[in-house]
């Protein structure tokens, strides 16, 4: 039998249980332990052994979003949305904006940012999720009701 797992993480109280882990897994399945771990799924972790933290960011995959949607010109805020947005969908007469067609694969990107290290984009993205469809980007007021 071959079985082929990209990642896995095990944890344990214990670096002695870890190790028990760790040889009772390798009498099953080949292994290769790569250390402690640093990334995982696009995510950056660090840990205070210490002070018994572990902290995850996804600041290179913030940075990747950012060279991928360059054009859009996109700007830093203090808060995902402005509590006073205005969102609208289009007219009929409107013409399409030039790269709306990227506005899935934007909104994909950062839904994937929120669910896993930045549960306080959740509420922007749900309101610009409604504006995913075709067409959806013009003048027309949007009723939230």
């Amino acid at each position: 039998m071959l079985v082929y797992v990209d990642d896995l993480i095990l944890m344990a109280k214990t670096p002695e249980a870890m190790q028990i882990i760790k040889d009772q897994l390798k009498e099953k399945l080949p292994l290769k332990d790569l250390g402690e771990i640093e990334s995982y799924l696009g995510m950056e972790i660090s840990r205070n052994r210490e002070e018994k933290l572990l902290y995850l960011s996804q600041e290179k995959y913030i940075e990747q979003i950012c060279k991928r949607f360059e054009s859009y010109a996109l700007k830093a805020f203090e808060t995902p949305l402005a509590i006073d947005h205005k969102l609208t969908l289009p007219a009929d007469d409107d013409e399409p904006m030039p790269g709306q067609e990227r506005y899935p694969e934007l909104v994909g990107c950062l839904m994937y940012l929120m669910t896993c290290t930045r549960p306080d984009l959740a509420h922007a993205l749900s309101v610009l999720g409604r504006f995913v469809a075709e067409g959806r980007h013009g003048s027309t007021p949007v009723s939230y009701t």
